[in-house]
């Protein structure tokens, strides 16, 4: 059998959900150098930032109207001016969350309350007040201003006990968590970009559509891959997290540019994605950018989607793994092992299992499921190759899918082209979860037990 991945331990896996939009808050994004003297930065109107920081009562939400100091980072004003000059803010007393600032029901909690405990997330349905803070600086001082008003953020919810909401990225911060993600992910003046922007990612037709909250914050677009496969959701977020890291710190001055880990700046993010990456790794590839279109749910910013037709490959999927393993590299282990007793039983078991997997499928998975089944294909020598297939389709006794190896000796076949099998050569499954964990592949485990001996 053939086993590929890429080196993409970096990647936060995406959080499959439908795009739920509670706040959209309008944010200027232009495309960006990174050089505080040219003319884009000159003609930038600013960053806009909105956070939200909910109390329990209206006592502690009126003490800190009155008490808190931003002047040490911030002039405050009572109008933005057209264009930002320097770093201003102001504040409003929200009494009554529930008309425009509702707090986030539990479900959406579940997936995007940061630090919070199942306990918090329903006490902080009965808060009823929120402090409401607005952002404006020049793009000249974004670094400093973002690490200051994370750093403001969290000494007022520190201090007192409240929950701050990022309008950008939808999410809802205990103030340890804040802490964690907006401060101590810092570098010196490096920001870790994905750990303070979100990917959203969620199913649209046969692929899935991937695109990035909180670009905005640094004065930059967002970014979309569309129809991808979900079972290279990690390659996929690995790719957007390191193009979102190159453009803020070296800014975006065209769609065509040479995306280059090695020209980041030394930084954590840096050192982690290093360390991840195969042998074989290229490390640079050239990326390609378009403009998107939006779609209702996504932020209100520019959208860049990332254009693969550059690349080799028959279908779009191949020509995304083309870019994927020459970046971040790729191996392939091949397991010589005889099918002794020990791996048909197991094999048996899955088989059992195959009647109930085709009900499950054909009734309709949930997105960021996922079914692949281990099938026989001849080689030249008129062997067995096994390798897996994504389901695409199942009638009768017929599966159609997507071929997930790279065939070792089959020439007429590639990773990513479509394939057809027979249930009755099946030889085992892998049924990913919506979370992240999978069941089944008993004889991949036994397989790599044997191998090691």
């Amino acid at each position: 059998m053939t086993i590929r991945d890429y080196g993409t331990k970096i990647a936060v896996s995406i959080v499959s959900i439908l795009i739920i939009s509670i706040l959209i808050v309008s944010a200027p994004a232009s495309l960006v150098a990174k050089n505080n003297e040219s003319k884009e930065n000159k003609e930038h109107p600013g960053i806009f930032l909105r956070h939200i920081i909910y109390f329990k009562d209206l006592a502690t939400a009126e003490k800190i109207i009155r008490n808190t100091d931003a002047n040490k980072f911030f002039n405050r004003v009572d109008e933005f001016p057209d264009v930002a000059v320097s770093p201003v803010y102001n504040q409003k007393l929200i009494k009554d969350v529930s008309i425009n600032f509702p707090v986030p029901d539990i479900n959406y909690l579940s997936y995007f309350g940061r630090g919070m405990s199942d306990e918090e997330k329903g006490k902080v349905q009965d808060y009823q007040v929120a402090v409401l803070y607005d952002f404006l600086f020049p793009l000249s001082v974004r670094e400093k201003s973002l690490f200051n008003v994370s750093q403001l953020m969290l000494e007022i919810a520190d201090k007192y006990s409240g929950y701050i909401w990022d309008s950008e990225t939808r999410e809802l911060f205990a103030a340890s968590e804040w802490k964690k993600y907006r401060i101590d992910s810092w570098s010196g003046d490096v920001p870790n970009v994905k750990l303070n922007t979100v990917i959203h990612a969620y199913q649209v037709g046969d692929g899935f559509r991937a695109i990035t909250l909180g670009m905005a914050k640094f004065g930059l677009p967002d970014l979309v891959i569309n129809g991808f496969e979900w079972n290279d959701n990690y390659s996929i977020s690995s790719l957007i997290n390191l193009t979102s890291q190159q453009i803020a710190e070296q800014g975006l001055n065209e769609f065509n540019f040479k995306l280059d880990i090695r020209s980041l700046k030394d930084s954590n993010f840096k050192k982690t994605l290093v360390d991840s990456l195969y042998e074989n790794a290229s490390e640079s590839v050239s990326v390609k950018l378009k403009e998107a279109k939006p779609e209702e749910g996504d932020p209100d910013n520019f959208l860049l989607e990332f254009d693969f037709s550059q690349y080799e490959g028959k279908s779009l999927f191949q020509k995304q793994d083309t870019l994927l393993s020459s970046l971040f590299g790729w191996k392939d282990e091949v397991a010589y092992i005889k099918h002794n007793a020990m791996i048909e039983a197991a094999s048996e078991a899955a088989r059992q299992k195959l009647p109930e997997l085709k009900s499950r499928f054909n009734a309709g998975l949930e997105v960021g499921e996922q079914l692949s089944l281990k099938a026989p294909f001849k080689t030249r020598s008129g062997e067995n190759e096994w390798m897996w297939v994504e389901v695409v389709s199942w009638k009768e006794g017929v599966v159609k899918g997507i071929l997930r190896n790279v065939p070792r000796d089959i020439p007429t076949l590639n990773r990513g082209d479509e394939v057809t099998i027979f249930q009755n050569d099946v030889f085992d499954y892998i049924f990913y979860n919506k979370d992240g964990t999978s069941q089944g592949n008993k004889t991949g485990e036994l397989i790599q037990k044997f191998q090691r001996r």
